[in-house]
């Protein structure tokens, strides 16, 4: 029988239980050059064993002069120095000469045979650098517990210091686990899964300042995992399992935490993230983070970044956040803090936050994101126009200036944000494919700075206009379009079932793969079903929905779909055939102010490029004779 989990605790409780444990466990020391000590952690306070400078230097290049025979000159009274006597030509960092006690810039200067000419007095030890300007001897340079910065290192080497006791890096290993999953240089078959958790968690523990290495992967079985675990945390500070913390027939974590340590806490009412395991195995830390992969990089830099700083006496830093509106209701579920993958946009004055695919292995939504909005546990969600706090995961000078399209998915938006990125035009072009529909009420809501459509109005055999009147009311924009393109049934190469029409769907043989509600594609498949008198419910896999035209490929591609409604482009990127049904019109909806924004200036420069236009006709199945042209 399956465990469940009856004592899940909140994050706050969990993160107070756990890390107290470890409030006083730290690493040994270690002796280093200071060359090699960027990022390290004094483990004692570090004092200068030399002036610097330590000789009087001269601080540019110029003459040395004694400060009282340059006294009275100037552009009416001009003196002259006697070169090698009243006068020495000096560098900068060169030592002042015996009996010299200032240094004249040399554009101050004119050089007339024996003599430097000068038409402005000295001032005792100007242009000079005193002896221990930069640091005096004996003096305190760096208490315990200060990180080396890359400046301190220069200072230290000035200062005469050439070695330094530091904290050792705090070891984190890393054991990946599970039958399915294999290494990430192998290429993986069907029901194999790429380990990339592990090499993740490398790259940010190496950030915080740990040394981690990762164990060869082990498979489901008791004995084995039990026996590295011990191997492991012999040699480690702290130990990472992934995956197995769960409560599947296979996930044995808990079982040995039990049987060698113990467990302090399994299960914390957050998500993603909610199964995570925390243990003690001889005093040390060892979590058992859950395979997906958000899921895991959430609990790993909850618990293992705090870790690595408190045993190297260091403050937590705080992450860089920043206030923002919701412009639209979020609902979560009540008892669970929840963690959004969100994207933001600079609009009317304010950041608003537009919250992205929900899952703990959608790692597209973390990649695409700009920052993460939690949902605390005992609310129910977010309500409208509600601000909230975004720790931001880009720098706030970027994500004030981007640009924030959400619409319907197309393929030339990929070729669009990567020119707009290979031509520097000083913003991204960051992309949420919701649909049609989806797009329009984000603009309405005030969410995005652009959409993107492809609506068929069945009444009339226009695009867009209608539904943008219907949804957008009285608020200005202009429709531009971005290209026509081919929908059709996306099916197998050589098409095995022999389909050619929308009939075809109805057929028993058949299993359908659909877009999502909202999306144009979907808006017109239903147009085509009233029109034809067939009943949705009568299509073997209508509910089934994806949002993207990629996706809706990749099933058939992967036979778990017999055939869907999709674009040529997506049919060739996965090597299928492509029976065409229609060509379509796909516009951007612009708001009218935002048209005159210089961002929108170069979008419309990037898209009636020739550039950019041969490469979506290269796509296959695009036309673009009206490409960056008003519609009506």
């Amino acid at each position: 029988m399956s465990k469940i989990y009856l004592e899940k605790v909140s994050l706050e409780k969990a993160k107070e239980e756990y890390l107290k444990i470890f409030k006083d466990y730290s690493v040994e020391t270690e002796n280093i050059k200071v060359e090699n000590s960027n990022g390290r952690v004094t483990a004692e306070a570090i004092y200068a064993k030399r002036f610097g400078p330590h000789y009087y230097a001269s601080a540019m290049d110029g003459i040395a002069v004694k400060a009282s025979n340059t006294y009275g000159a100037s552009k009416t009274n001009p003196l002259m120095l006697k070169k090698g006597l009243d006068a020495v030509i000096v560098d900068t960092g060169d030592p002042i000469p015996e009996g010299f006690n200032a240094v004249i810039k040399i554009e101050e200067i004119n050089d007339e045979g024996d003599f430097y000419i000068i038409e402005k007095s000295a001032t005792p030890w100007q242009n000079i650098r005193a002896i221990g300007e930069s640091v005096m001897k004996g003096q305190l340079m760096f208490p315990v517990n200060h990180m080396i910065r890359p400046y301190d290192v220069g200072s230290l080497l000035e200062a005469g210091v050439k070695e330094i006791n530091v904290k050792k890096k705090p070891l984190i290993g890393i054991i990946p686990t599970g039958d399915e999953i294999i290494p990430p240089n192998q290429e993986p078959e069907k029901g194999q899964l790429v380990d990339f958790n592990s090499t993740m968690m490398k790259i940010y523990g190496e950030q915080w300042g740990a040394k981690v290495s990762i164990t060869e992967i082990l498979p489901d079985k008791y004995e084995d995992l039990k026996k590295k675990v011990l191997d492991e945390i012999e040699k480690n500070d702290i130990l990472i399992i992934i995956a197995g913390s769960s409560a599947g027939r296979e996930d044995y974590t808990e079982k040995i935490l039990n049987e060698v340590g113990r467990v302090v806490v399994h299960g914390i009412n957050i998500m993603p993230g909610k199964p995570v395991i925390l243990g003690v195995i001889k005093e040390k830390p060892v979590i058992g983070i859950p395979g997906y992969p958000l899921s895991a990089l959430l609990n790993y830099y909850i618990f293992v970044r705090t870790l690595v700083y408190q045993m190297l006496s260091l403050d937590v830093p705080e992450t860089p956040y920043i206030n923002a509106v919701v412009r639209r209701k979020v609902p979560s579920q009540v008892g669970l803090e929840e963690f959004l993958r969100v994207n933001l946009a600079f609009i009317d004055g304010e950041y608003v936050a537009v919250p992205r695919k929900r899952g703990s292995a959608a790692m597209e939504s973390l990649v695409n994101a700009d920052g993460i909005m939690p949902v605390p546990e005992k609310s129910e969600g977010i309500g409208i126009n509600e601000k909230v706090k975004i720790y931001i995961l880009n720098p706030i000078s970027s994500i004030s200036k981007n640009v924030l399209f959400i619409g319907s998915h197309d393929y030339s938006l990929d070729i669009l944000v990567n020119e707009i990125k290979s031509q520097k035009l000083g913003f991204d072009f960051n992309i949420q494919s919701v649909g049609s529909m989806g797009g329009l009420m984000s603009l309405k809501r005030g969410e995005c700075h652009l959409a993107g459509a492809h609506l068929l109005d069945p009444q009339s055999g226009t695009y867009n206009k209608t539904y943008v009147k219907e949804i957008l009311g009285d608020k200005k924009v202009t429709m531009v379009n971005l290209i026509w393109r081919q929908q059709g049934l996306i099916v197998p190469k050589d098409n095995p079932l022999g389909l050619g029409k929308i009939e075809d769907l109805i057929r028993p043989d058949i299993n359908f793969i659909n877009r999502q509600k909202g999306s144009g594609t979907r808006v017109l498949l239903d147009y085509w079903l009233n029109k034809k008198g067939i009943p949705s419910k009568s299509i073997r896999g209508y509910e089934r929905e994806e949002f993207t035209h990629t996706a809706v490929a990749a099933a058939v591609a992967n036979k778990s779909a017999d055939v869907g409604l999709g674009i040529k482009a997506a049919a060739d990127a996965m090597d299928l055939d492509f029976i065409p049904l229609l060509e379509e019109r796909y516009d951007f909806i612009i708001p009218t102010d935002f048209l005159q924004d210089t961002r929108m200036g170069k979008i419309l420069e990037v898209i009636n490029s020739e550039k950019f236009k041969s490469q979506v006709i290269a796509l296959g199945g695009y036309r673009t004779d009206n490409t960056g042209e008003i519609m009506s």
